[in-house]
């Protein structure tokens, strides 16, 4: 089995071609920065599971409002992985279709809100 699939690049700020075989079946990516407000960090990993492809991600950062961090896991059918259109395309011109990812788990943590007791 094998699974061929775009995703956005934030650092590259462009679709990636990923692709997945029983081979070489993980693909992580991840990238960290400052900035004027302090720093943000992405990771990423997805793992091809026989006929399903296992995303996970995490963001982690901070800026005037404090330090946010949010994780996730999601999953897509092999036969999904090129359904979804682009952003800013149409049916008609769209160059390639992206998966369609299922939410299995979220989680949030906002310390600032935290410390004030929310």
């Amino acid at each position: 089995m094998s699974a061929q699939f775009f995703i956005w690049n934030c650092k590259a700020e462009a679709y990636l071609f990923v692709g997945l075989t029983e081979e070489a079946p993980v693909y992580e990516s991840g990238s960290s920065s400052r900035h004027d407000e302090g720093w943000s960090s992405e990771w990423e990993r997805y793992t091809l599971d026989g006929d399903t492809v296992q995303r996970e991600w995490c963001s982690d950062g901070t800026d005037c409002d404090g330090r946010l961090s949010r994780s996730g896991e999601d999953s897509c059918p092999v036969s999904e992985l090129a359904t979804r259109v682009p952003y800013g395309y149409t049916e008609e011109n769209a160059p390639f279709r992206l998966p369609e990812w299922r939410e299995e788990d979220r989680s949030q943590r906002d310390y600032s809100a935290e410390a004030a007791g929310y």
